[in-house]
């Protein structure tokens, strides 16, 4: 009996190889070509390296604006810059139109800034503009005194709550005493809770030649923090102080630079009350902390009260401290319970003859 041997047969192995070279290819094609596993491997690693990058920048991005936030950093690109009323070595020219102003005239002639006051008075000129100050720290005036009238040589740099020139009071005041030819540079400082107001100088009469006057970013980050459940009726370093809030009574009032002291000379008690309301039972204590800077007589009392009204009367207080007798140049601290008190009312403060500075008059 005859057999015959099974085999591939030459066609069917062609057939084979020809299959083989063609899946051959399309592995080949598909690992090394352009849109190859190899390709895409590489595309999405780079494209998850710029996504890390884009993370880290937007991360950076979110972490500057908490610390803008939290500590008043001021670094960013719309904040860096100081805000320029007017300098003599930039482009920076005066325009007179934007301001108000009370027996100052400005002269403004190839550059060179003069105000003249030349009425045996106080002149003031503000900026029509509110500002915001936020981003802030100072204000800062650089002049020469060329001219006095008298022989008063005052010269302030002041943030006001308005853009009248004719009302004196500001938020915030500092002074020097320029005498004729003497070059000054005089600043005040701009506190945290201060975040609008209106830059204005003030001069006593005669002349001064303006350098330049601008609104500066130093140290924004580093001023003082506020706490959020503290209410400030005056802090150093934290807010301005305007004596149009409070209802005096032989009390007037001095803004220096974050110092303010309170003075009743007529020999009798003097006393301040705010004029806004307060609700007191949102607050445990009142505290006034500072310092008897002047003693006129031998009378050194110092209390803390809360009024039923804000008008002048002496004696419609309805809570008080006992008094504290400090020294001359003696610091005082004195707390008043509201834990147990429930109604509305006006923090007031009242002191015997003499000068007091103050440090603090807040609510916690």
């Amino acid at each position: 009996m005859i057999t015959k041997d099974k085999g591939i047969t030459l066609v069917a192995l062609v057939i084979t190889i020809i299959v083989l070279l063609i899946l051959a290819g399309i592995t080949i094609a598909m690992t090394l070509g352009e849109n190859g596993i190899l390709a895409n491997a590489k595309k999405a690693k780079t494209d998850t390296e710029k996504a890390a990058e884009n993370e880290d920048t937007e991360l950076s991005k979110a972490k500057s604006r908490i610390d803008e936030e939290l500590n008043g950093n001021s670094s960013g690109e719309e904040t860096a810059q100081n805000y320029i009323i007017y300098n003599k070595d930039s482009d920076t020219g005066f325009d007179s139109s934007k301001f108000n102003a009370y027996d100052i005239t400005p002269t403004y002639t190839e550059g060179k800034l003069t105000f003249s006051s030349n009425n045996g008075q106080n002149g003031y000129i503000v900026l029509k503009e509110k500002l915001n100050l936020e981003n802030y720290s100072k204000a800062v005036v650089r002049g020469k005194r060329t001219n006095n009238q008298s022989d008063y040589k005052h010269f302030w740099v002041r943030i006001k709550d308005n853009n009248d020139p004719t009302d004196a009071y500001a938020r915030l005041n500092n002074r020097v005493f320029a005498n004729p030819n003497e070059e000054f540079e005089l600043e005040v400082d701009i506190p945290r809770l201060v975040k609008e107001g209106y830059p204005c100088i003030g001069m006593c009469s005669g002349d001064i030649e303006i350098y330049s006057w601008e609104l500066v970013t130093d140290g924004a980050s580093s001023r003082k923090q506020p706490n959020s459940n503290t209410h400030y009726i005056f802090e150093e370093g934290l807010t301005g102080f305007n004596m149009l809030d409070f209802t005096p009574y032989d009390v007037t009032e001095s803004l220096s630079n974050e110092k303010l002291t309170l003075s009743s000379n007529s020999g009798q008690n003097g006393y301040i009350t705010s004029k806004e309301k307060i609700d007191f039972s949102n607050y445990n204590k009142m505290i006034l902390t500072g310092k008897r800077t002047n003693n006129a007589t031998e009378y050194k009392q110092v209390w803390l009260r809360v009024k039923s009204d804000s008008t002048t009367s002496n004696n419609n207080f309805v809570l008080s401290t006992d008094a504290v007798f400090p020294g001359q140049n003696e610091e005082f601290e004195l707390e008043l319970d509201l834990s147990e008190f429930n109604d509305e009312g006006y923090p007031s403060i009242m002191f015997c003859w003499g000068d007091l500075d103050i440090y603090s008059w807040r609510l916690e």
